[in-house]
C-alpha cells in the first residue's frame, strides 16, 4: 500500500509501480485504465475559534490568512491557486504538508485555513471544532477515480475497485454518484 499525493500515485501507475490507486485525477499513460467512483466536496476550513469577519469568503480575505494546502503538483494546490486566481489574487504564500491530518490539526489550532475534503471533516464540524466558510465563489467538486494498470490485473482490480466503491458509498463519501450510476 502506498499513501501519498494524486501525482505521485499517477507517476507510480505510468511506471507500473503500482497496480490500482485511488486519486482525484485520471491517468495519462495508455496503458492506465480509470474509473470515475464519484465526486468529492471540498470546501474552506477554519477553526471555530478563529476570528472571521460575517460575509462571504473570498479570495482577497483569504489571501490575508495563513493557508495550509499540499505542495504543487497536487490537486489540492491546483485548487486553491485556481480559486485565488478567479479573484485576481496571485498568492504563492501558502504554507504545505503532504499529510491531510497535519493540515487539519493546523486548521483545528487556528494556525491556518485549507481547502480539504468534506468527507474527512465530518466528526469535527458536528463537535463544532471547525466551521466552513463561504467561499465565494464556490468550489466545485472534484472527481474521484480508481485507476489501474490495464495489464492483466483484470480481477484483481476489479475486486478492489468494488471493494473501494461500496465503502465509500456506505461511509457517504461522495457529493453525488457518477452519471448512470
Amino acid at each position: 500500500m502506498t499513501i501519498d499525493v494524486g501525482t505521485v500515485l499517477r507517476d507510480k501507475l505510468g511506471r507500473r509501480e503500482l497496480d490500482v490507486a485511488l486519486l482525484t485525477s485520471a491517468g495519462t499513460a495508455t496503458h492506465v485504465v480509470d474509473e470515475i467512483l464519484g465526486w468529492v466536496e471540498f470546501q474552506w476550513i477554519a477553526s471555530s475559534t478563529l476570528a472571521l469577519a460575517d460575509g462571504p469568503f473570498t479570495p482577497t480575505t483569504a489571501a490575508t490568512l495563513p493557508i495550509v494546502t499540499n505542495p504543487a503538483p497536487s490537486t489540492l494546490n491546483d485548487a486553491v491557486k485556481k480559486w485565488l486566481r478567479s479573484g485576481g489574487v496571485d498568492f504563492d504564500g501558502v504554507n504545505t504538508s503532504n499529510s491531510l491530518q497535519l493540515m487539519l490539526r493546523l486548521v483545528q489550532a487556528g494556525h491556518a485555513v485549507a481547502v480539504l475534503p468534506m468527507p474527512i471533516l465530518r466528526e469535527q464540524l458536528e463537535a463544532g471544532e471547525l466551521r466552513q466558510l463561504p467561499a465565494q465563489p464556490p468550489l466545485p467538486p472534484l472527481p474521484y477515480y480508481a485507476s489501474f494498470v490495464n495489464d492483466g490485473v483484470g480481477s484483481f482490480a476489479s475486486s478492489l475497485i468494488a471493494i473501494a466503491k461500496s465503502t465509500l458509498a456506505a461511509n457517504d463519501f461522495f457529493a453525488r454518484a457518477p452519471t448512470g450510476s
